[in-house]
């Protein structure tokens, strides 16, 4: 009987930055795929030799800190295109709860205090520039850096989104972009069928219902969280529009986060939160998933720069096809 072998899947979501503008009028080196890599080079190791600046970044209500410690960078292709793999060495301080125990010592233990730090080096980046030469004599050039997130099976998306987030807008200069709504619906026209749509809602409030006799002596606060979650399938375009515009959901939840996923992996994200009004948070981006295996992850072998590119490869062309059908 064949052996069952336990496998993961390891999420590859893209982003692109907002747009920086490149003046190519007398430089020296004008702007390619080649310079710009060498910039980002540059600019990198400049944080790693600054001993008086560490990038970090608190999650709203939450103690805890994420940082940035360090970053090594390798040049990567893809065929003849130059990418940059990011290796970071980023830590979580402000620990106010937990403890070490080594499994070899299973009696000591060692309590983390706040200004303690758990770091760990495989958080793993692919970035690669993409111009769009905006005058036909060549001197005005756009350019938009790619995010590929090699997400680690033992880390959360949240974690290695606000590592990347830290990199590009903090170091790079060049924040991952927010797109507007109407860009959004216009971008979805193109589709015929949206493949998935998610709809989350949810809402906190006051209830007091079914406390105890006992407990209501006492002066006490009681909150129930109600949540929904929608998933639907080959949504047509009109109809992903209409839940986009659709406002009903501000009569009974506070919150709805909707995710447009077309067939090409692309994804719009939208957060909107209602209080006196709507306010909306979007982001375009692509998600990719490969599949490992369980040993490969246990060895470390998912970490490994040749293993990283061959499991990228595929993702990257896909993408590119993708970003060259302008969709």
């Amino acid at each position: 009987m064949a052996e069952n072998k336990k496998g993961y899947q390891i999420k590859v979501p893209v982003y692109v930055s907002e747009k920086m503008e490149r003046d190519n009028n007398g430089a020296i080196f004008p702007t390619s795929n080649e310079t710009l890599i060498e910039d980002a080079k540059v600019l990198i190791g400049a944080y790693n030799s600054n001993p008086n600046i560490t990038l970090t970044s608190d999650k709203r209500n939450k103690t805890t800190t994420i940082g940035i410690k360090s970053i090594d960078v390798e040049d990567l292709f893809f065929n003849s295109d130059k990418c940059l793999l990011l290796k970071v060495t980023a830590f979580k301080t402000n620990l106010i709860d937990g403890y070490y125990q080594s499994a070899n010592e299973e009696e000591k233990e060692i309590r983390f205090k706040e200004r303690d730090k758990i770091c760990s080096d495989t958080y793993f980046f692919i970035l690669y520039p993409l111009l769009n030469i905006q005058a036909e004599n060549g001197l005005k050039i756009d350019v938009y850096w790619h995010i590929f997130i090699y997400e680690d099976p033992s880390k959360t998306n949240d974690e290695m989104a606000r590592i990347a987030r830290l990199i590009m807008s903090k170091i790079m200069k060049a924040p991952i972009k927010n797109i507007k709504s109407e860009k959004m619906l216009a971008d979805i026209r193109k589709y015929n069928l949206i493949s998935e749509v998610e709809i989350s809602l949810s809402v906190i409030a006051d209830d007091d219902e079914g406390v105890p006799e006992y407990i209501q002596n006492y002066q006490f606060s009681s909150k129930l969280k109600k949540e929904k979650k929608i998933k639907l399938s080959n949504m047509s375009a009109d109809d992903a529009i209409s839940a986009f515009e659709d406002e009903s959901f501000t009569n009974n939840y506070s919150k709805r986060q909707l995710r447009f996923i077309t067939h090409n992996k692309r994804v719009f994200s939208v957060v909107q939160e209602f209080k006196d009004k709507i306010s909306s948070a979007l982001e375009d981006s692509f998600n990719y998933s490969i599949d490992v295996s369980e040993e490969d992850i246990k060895n470390g072998n998912i970490f490994k720069t040749e293993t990283i590119k061959q499991n990228v490869e595929g993702i990257f062309t896909r993408y590119m096809s993708a970003c060259a059908d302008g969709q």
